[in-house]
């Protein structure tokens, strides 16, 4: 495979899948017990969902051997995402709007740009650059 950001893309697309289904079938899951509520909360998700998608944007970033890593480029463009995501939900008539979601969402994308840094910087890297 040689597109870095193969699974950035494929990540992306299940996020939009993923935030445009109705959310009913998620709350009756994370209604079965306290873990499962707290695991599957739509705040934390984002803030999780965000963070991997930068993370792995990130990757793609390292393995094009773009240095140093454009981490502002991909802070503005992993938040535009998830600008865009709320946007479309709010024209989606079950699901809302939600600026909190948001907040999360750059949570998530400041967790992953960190943890990020530290792996790269402590060269804990699994992968090598193509």
């Amino acid at each position: 495979m040689k597109n870095p950001y193969f699974w950035t893309r494929i990540f992306a697309i299940i996020m939009l899948v993923g935030f445009s289904i109705p959310g009913k079938p998620i709350a009756d899951i994370a209604d079965l017990n306290n873990i499962l509520a707290y695991l599957l909360s739509d705040k934390l998700l984002h803030a999780i969902i965000f963070g991997v998608f930068v993370w792995l944007w990130c990757v793609g970033a390292y393995k094009e051997g773009q240095e140093p890593i454009p981490y502002l480029t991909l802070f503005l463009g992993a938040w535009g995402y998830g600008l865009f995501i709320e946007l479309w939900q709010y024209l989606l008539p079950y699901r809302s709007f939600e600026g909190i979601d948001l907040v999360f969402d750059l949570l998530g994308i400041v967790m992953g740009l960190f943890i990020f840094r530290i792996v790269k910087a402590r060269k804990w890297f699994l992968f090598r650059k193509t």
